[in-house]
């Protein structure tokens, strides 16, 4: 099968992007990791992506999302640049006031199957349940996610079969006929219907699985019948049921922490996923999905992601820097390593005030901003902190430099303890350990030499000259105190961090 990855979103006068933006996500369409500061258009640039793939199976009008400041209504626009894998070439879909070139069927089939999830999402699932009566999902699957499935018996699609029953409900007793049809038509309904909740059971499980929760899930659906009494149809329910170390609860939203059931929601979402068909362009787009979780149970999603969706591009965007950065080395020591991309975004001002956003690899994107709004910015690749530390000295601004080393050694550790397996000393709050915590194990690591003996596994003289500069790497720059520090000092710490990179890569 052909399978099509997004290579390039040019975003222009699209609600937050003033101007023209570009994300180049390289010709194998990578997968894009996303901090993006509370207002600084994150959730703009997951609109983008998700009304193009909508605009044309649900014949969405662009104008709504113009950004006020465009000029004219031909100024505005978003495309995308898809590129096959098998060699066919690239192919270019834009969406505007006056120009929809959506329809192809690579899209249409897209806006099926793509999976966009953000918390709001998740609270469909669980915390919108006005009494105290079980979670139905009913709406959420049957009008919602499942609404594009394609009934194998009918081939038609299950919501658009909803809806054409609810307008077929006889109007009177007398119509004993249609009154037959309809409940036959709910009949064969239900049976369709029962045999994907089977299917959505299954994969959902072996999601909720990777979260290590002593949950199990199952649906009762009891089935949609027509009452001529009341003209309407009965049953529209789809419960989810959840056990939890083998007891049925009653009332999971209750009963169960507010990360037990946003894992629920996540497997559930995910497994809807893995239930619907393919398509040729596979987009997962995950917004801050995990915020209702803590940083230790939020790890699993790198192995599902892993396990289950490395044939999906996935856009993973969040407001956390520091799960941004967890996320990152962890994704770093992983199989996926090659096929992610890193960036951040942040907003500035221009001209009177106005906020844009700013995809930047670091600080100096306000340098880009000149007369031609067109060419506001191009969105780059994070660079590695050591290079970053380069740049910093090659301006003489060795705070900066001094700052980016020390994380760069913080990365390597933290990445090479991770790859090891090593033992780090416990802390409740990850981000309370120090560096010695994680160095500390490296010393104590062996390996065996050409004679089969154990020795350290870093050469002494490396963990002199490491050692040499950890009171610089440490950083007392970074605090307000004004401390001397010499160029020749930051040169050498940075070839001796460099030497030690490859030494934990070997």
């Amino acid at each position: 099968m052909t399978n099509q990855r997004i290579k390039q979103i040019e975003i222009k006068n699209f609600r937050a992007f003033y101007g023209k933006h570009t994300l180049n996500l390289e010709q194998d369409g990578k997968n894009i990791l996303i901090y993006g500061e509370n207002g600084s258009g994150k959730s703009s640039l997951l609109l983008a992506l998700k009304l193009l793939i909508d605009s044309y199976v649900q014949n969405l009008s662009f104008a709504p999302h113009r950004n006020i400041f465009a000029q004219t209504s031909d100024d505005a626009f978003i495309k995308l640049t898809l590129s096959r894998n098998d060699g066919t070439g690239d192919s270019i879909h834009t969406w505007s006031e006056t120009v929809q070139d959506t329809a192809a069927e690579v899209i249409r089939e897209a806006a099926k199957t793509k999976g966009v999830l953000d918390y709001k999402s998740l609270l469909k699932v669980h915390f919108l349940q006005k009494e105290d009566t079980g979670i139905n999902i009913f709406s959420l699957l049957v009008e919602s996610l499942f609404a594009n499935s394609i009934n194998p018996v009918t081939g038609r699609r299950f919501g658009e079969e909803w809806t054409e029953m609810q307008q077929a409900i006889p109007r009177s007793k007398k119509h004993t006929r249609q009154a037959r049809e309809l409940q036959q038509r709910l009949d064969d309904f239900n049976d369709q219907f029962r045999a994907l909740l089977a299917q959505l059971k299954t994969q959902a499980s072996m999601i909720l699985e990777h979260f290590g929760y002593p949950l199990q899930l199952d649906f009762s659906f009891y089935g949609l019948v027509h009452n001529p009494e009341t003209k309407q149809i009965d049953r529209q329910e789809i419960i989810l049921n959840v056990e939890f170390l083998s007891q049925p609860l009653n009332l999971p939203h209750q009963f169960l922490n507010e990360a037990k059931l946003s894992a629920i929601a996540i497997s559930l979402y995910l497994g809807w996923l893995l239930t619907i068909p393919s398509s040729e362009l596979k987009i997962l787009v995950l917004d801050d999905v995990l915020i209702g979780l803590d940083m230790s149970n939020r790890l699993p999603i790198i192995k599902i992601l892993e396990d289950h969706f490395a044939d999906y591009q996935i856009f993973f965007m969040t407001y956390d820097k520091e799960w941004y950065a967890l996320m990152k080395q962890r994704i770093e020591v992983s199989n996926m390593r090659n096929s992610w991309l890193y960036l951040e975004l942040f907003y500035s001002r221009i001209d009177h005030e106005l906020e844009i956003p700013v995809f930047a690899q670091n600080q100096d994107y306000l340098a880009r901003f000149g007369q031609n709004r067109d060419n506001i910015i191009k969105i780059a690749q994070d660079k590695d902190y050591l290079e970053k530390a380069e740049e910093y000295l090659q301006t003489n601004d060795l705070k900066a430099a001094v700052i980016y080393l020390r994380t760069a050694f913080e990365v390597l550790i933290k990445r090479f303890c991770e790859k090891k397996n090593l033992a780090v000393r416990y802390k409740e709050k990850p981000k309370d350990l120090t560096i010695p915590d994680f160095w500390n194990p490296i010393l104590a690591h062996r390996k065996r030499d050409e004679h089969g003996n154990y020795i350290p596994f870093l050469d002494l003289d490396l963990v002199q000259d490491v050692e040499q500069y950890l009171s610089l790497v440490m950083n007392p720059l970074s605090h307000s105190r004004i401390v001397q520090v010499y160029r020749q000092e930051v040169v050498d710490a940075i070839a001796t961090i460099r030497r030690l990179k490859i030494a934990l890569n070997r």
